[in-house]
């Protein structure tokens, strides 16, 4: 008697369990429809702009915190071959709608735009650059003046949002730290962008 009630009580606990598990699943899955749906609309709108008139590449990303960041070029800024940009536009999702971050460029197509699990990267000769996002803003890390031969590095943080950058700080930095900190070269995980 005791193991038959046992039994019905664990039978109970794991009915409960995936209930749980898949209502939760259910929450995600209308949660990302919604993100999905917001982005698809945004692409749709942006197509009818002139500086897209040869057709929109896109990508979204896992990268930043919170919902998936949606990454847009003009068609003809992407490299046909490897699907690779130097230029794009920055959105995010995020209090309920699609929100412009900003823009992101590197100096030449040795350095595509990249990402990792938190930042959007860009670069050059003489320049690296991390975007963070989070909740519709985010922060820009910029090193200039890298790789010279003479002269210190500057390194500069700007908050951005709605398209503008506001300057947070800057300070000189030595050749040897802006090498060290070199976002593009040395970001662990980085991953090119492909644009669709």
């Amino acid at each position: 008697m005791m193991q038959a009630k046992r039994k019905m009580v664990m039978a109970l606990v794991c009915a409960l369990l995936l209930t749980g598990v898949f209502t939760a699943g259910r929450i995600s899955m209308a949660a990302k429809d919604k993100v999905t749906a917001a982005y698809d609309k945004k692409v749709q709108k942006l197509q009818k702009q002139k500086k897209y008139k040869s057709g929109i590449a896109q990508a979204r990303l896992s990268c930043g915190t919170g919902e998936k960041i949606l990454v847009v070029t003009a068609a003809d800024s992407v490299y046909a071959d490897d699907r690779e940009s130097i230029e794009a536009t920055v959105y995010q999702y995020a209090g309920g709608k699609v929100k412009l971050i900003g823009k992101v460029s590197s100096d030449g197509t040795a350095y595509p735009l990249q990402y990792t699990k938190n930042a959007i990267l860009s670069g050059g000769n003489h320049r690296s650059s991390k975007l963070v996002i989070k909740n519709g803003k985010a922060t820009l890390k910029e090193i200039t003046r890298m790789n010279m031969e003479s002269g210190k590095a500057v390194l500069t943080t700007y908050s951005v949002e709605n398209g503008k950058k506001t300057k947070v700080s800057s300070k000189k930095i030595s050749q040897k730290k802006a090498e060290k900190l070199d976002y593009y070269a040395n970001a662990s995980g980085a991953k090119i962008i492909s644009f669709e």
